[in-house]
């Protein structure tokens, strides 16, 4: 058997990997020392009604691209009435999505019986129309394998976001930092795709196109669905029962164990998913690319997790201070989530790769 990682798609996995692993550096680096200084600057119930929002924008970026996304990178061949009818769809949604989330924020507000939510969440609903106008491109510099681009834009997005962040927090807005550090990405994110994509939509819209891409799109948008749901349930339920003060609390555990790793795996999927899927007729160097990254996220993710969970407690008293003493066990829990997480990163993409959005969709509703 020829060596997997060998010719064009190996070359490009290996720049992928190579940039990916620059940039992801670069950026956990900067996300852990704006956490840090996040956590000194605002209060746990300031992270709390940020959390009550922000938990929305998962689901946000599910509905916005709605899987089309997805679709473009698996197709063998795209035309242009593929690529424009899933940007105006896109956009559609994102439009209805940022209207029907404006016209929410007020009974959200009262459900949680906190009226800054309402403010809060009006902004981020604004943010669901400006994220979907750049999935598109994305998909787009994705199945090209152009991440180069991809990983200036987003060292450059999120710097936005944390200058965002940090000004806001600065100037004594709690929770809108938090907010804002979100929305700061996201818009800049979407400006910067389109200055790196020379692709632009044009006023052409084919339903039958829609049809052809929404079978393939349909089983990854329902598993994006439920497993966006699996995890904005828990928050939700905290932040109802117990409160803001707990949210914040679970929150800034989320954000130093789960996040992190989150953040691994997506630029892997983003990395593997386009090759797998010009791979499909070699189902041999698929299994070999798939086990070799596994066996480097376990050689990263493992002693790091492990280590983290031992030193938990002494770390959160020094790094964030008494006041954020809840977060230590939750650390600690959600160090062996992390763990498990992290060693399945790559299996959904192989099946996408390979046309099964149905399995991938039955597994995580199961």
């Amino acid at each position: 058997m020829s060596d997997p990682g060998s010719g064009e798609v190996g070359g490009r996995i290996r720049s992928g990997v190579l940039w990916k692993g620059v940039s992801q550096v670069t950026l956990q680096v900067a996300r852990l020392a704006v956490a840090l200084v996040l956590a000194r600057l605002l209060a746990p119930e300031d992270w709390g009604l940020a959390a009550m929002v922000l938990l929305f924008t998962g689901f946000g970026v599910v509905f916005t691209d709605s899987a089309l996304g997805t679709a473009l990178v698996q197709r063998r061949t795209i035309g242009e009435l593929d690529r424009s009818t899933v940007f105006w769809t896109n956009a559609g949604v994102g439009l209805v999505l940022a209207l029907v989330g404006v016209a929410c924020a007020g009974p959200l507000a009262s459900f949680y019986g906190e009226p800054e939510v309402e403010s809060l969440f009006v902004a981020v609903s604004i943010g669901f129309l400006v994220t979907s106008l750049g999935t598109t491109h994305l998909a787009l510099l994705t199945r090209e394998m152009s991440f180069r681009k991809l990983e200036l834009r987003q060292i450059a997005a999120t710097a936005a976001g944390a200058a965002t962040a940090l000004t806001l927090a600065l100037a004594g807005h709690g929770p809108w930092a938090i907010v804002g550090l979100s929305l700061g990405e996201a818009a800049a994110s979407t400006v910067l795709l389109w200055l790196l994509t020379p692709w632009r939509p044009r006023l052409v819209f084919s339903p039958a196109t829609l049809r052809r891409l929404a079978g393939f799109a349909g089983n990854v948008f329902g598993e994006n669905v439920v497993y966006q749901a699996g995890r904005s349930l828990p928050p939700l339920l905290i932040g109802r029962v117990l409160g803001p003060a707990a949210l914040g609390a679970f929150t800034l555990a989320t954000t130093a164990i789960l996040v992190p790793f989150a953040r691994l795996a997506a630029p892997l999927q983003q990395v593997f998913f386009p090759a797998f899927a010009r791979l499909t007729e070699e189902r041999d160097r698929i299994a070999a690319l798939w086990i070799g990254a596994a066996r480097l996220v376990a050689l990263v993710a493992a002693p790091m997790l492990v280590g983290l969970a031992v030193v938990a407690t002494d770390l959160v008293d020094v790094v964030l201070g008494s006041d954020w003493d809840a977060v230590a066990p939750l650390v600690q829990i959600l160090a062996v989530v992390g763990l498990v997480q992290a060693l399945q990163t790559l299996n959904g993409g192989v099946l996408l790769a390979l046309g099964r959005a149905g399995a991938l969709f039955r597994f995580t509703l199961l």
